[in-house]
């Protein structure tokens, strides 16, 4: 049964011989180092804002450095790596790819720009898949501001990239079974297992995991608790790995708003916006990417380092 099941996967994804990557973010050099390291894929990495792209590049051959430093790889291995990892400069690029992962900002008419530049770089290449990584947003409506809805889907990665092995695969109302396949066979050369779910706001993980999160910032809000107080009672009373709203810091204060508003078109009023999230988002208060959110961070600490082995 593994055996056939693995010639399936490698059937679906054989003519996948290099992935686009459009986002340089958390997420995205995440996703990068996946398929470069898991997949062995050529992986064209592309950013609008070229600061973006370097600080991308820069973390890649930081954590290659350090696996050959912690006798993981030879120098050769960690060469291989980073040269399936290719900068592009131009959205253009994608034309030299065979499978497209967007992964910018959640923001609906950001993407749909995206898509659409994307899209006429492509249209030379109507079979190649678009996945999106979007956390909340509806999978039907991005689909539909591309040329190709029937060859679109989600593909929801969790934080940090390369340490967490789960993927939600959505499927959009026009996606057709073997885009869902093959998106989900590359989601497991990438080493990740899938787990398939609905087209819905949030998805499950953020449909539960963000009314979690709102709610200890409301607590702080009410004043019931202090920030580190709230934290220390769900890591330690109830065994989370992370306190909700170091959690929230590491998301990112603006990813959380942008989900929780998502969220709301369920107009369910339990979705509505803890103030303090709004009021730190308003502030450019983060979290860990600009050193301040529910916490203040040291410069050093601002940088997750990249998930290794």
């Amino acid at each position: 049964m593994f055996e056939s099941h693995q010639k399936e996967v490698f059937r679906m994804t054989q003519g996948i011989r290099s992935v686009a990557v459009l986002g340089c973010g958390q997420m995205g050099t995440g996703i990068a180092q996946c398929i470069a390291r898991d997949a062995r894929r050529n992986v064209f990495l592309h950013d609008s804002d070229q600061k973006q792209l370097v600080r991308a590049l820069q973390k890649l051959n930081a954590w290659a450095e350090l696996q050959v430093s912690r006798n993981k790889w030879t120098e050769e291995e960690a060469g291989t790596f980073l040269k399936r990892i290719i900068a592009a400069g131009s959205l253009k690029d994608v034309d030299q790819t065979d499978f497209v992962i967007e992964a910018t900002v959640e923001d609906f008419q950001e993407k749909s720009k995206l898509f659409k530049t994307t899209c006429e770089f492509l249209k030379d290449k109507p079979e190649v898949i678009i996945a999106t990584n979007t956390s909340s947003l509806s999978i039907t409506r991005l689909a539909e501001t591309t040329d190709r809805p029937s060859r679109f889907c989600g593909m929801h990665f969790f934080n940090p990239v390369p340490v967490m092995k789960v993927v939600e695969l959505v499927r959009g109302a026009q996606s057709t079974q073997e885009t869902v396949e093959t998106t989900a066979s590359m989601a497991q050369i990438m080493g990740k297992s899938v787990a398939f779910v609905q087209d819905s706001p949030g998805f499950v993980s953020n449909r539960l995991l963000m009314p979690y999160i709102n709610e200890a910032a409301l607590a702080v809000h009410e004043g019931l608790a202090s920030v580190a107080d709230i934290d220390h009672i769900m890591r330690e009373g109830c065994r989370m790995p992370m306190g909700p709203l170091e959690l929230a810091d590491f998301i990112g204060l603006d990813t959380c708003l942008a989900i929780m508003r998502t969220l709301g078109e369920l107009g369910e009023t339990k979705f509505a916006v803890a103030p303090s999230i709004v009021e730190l988002v308003k502030e450019r208060k983060l979290g860990k990417k600009t050193g301040q959110g529910f916490y203040a961070y040291t410069p050093d600490s601002i940088e997750y380092p990249l998930g290794h082995r």
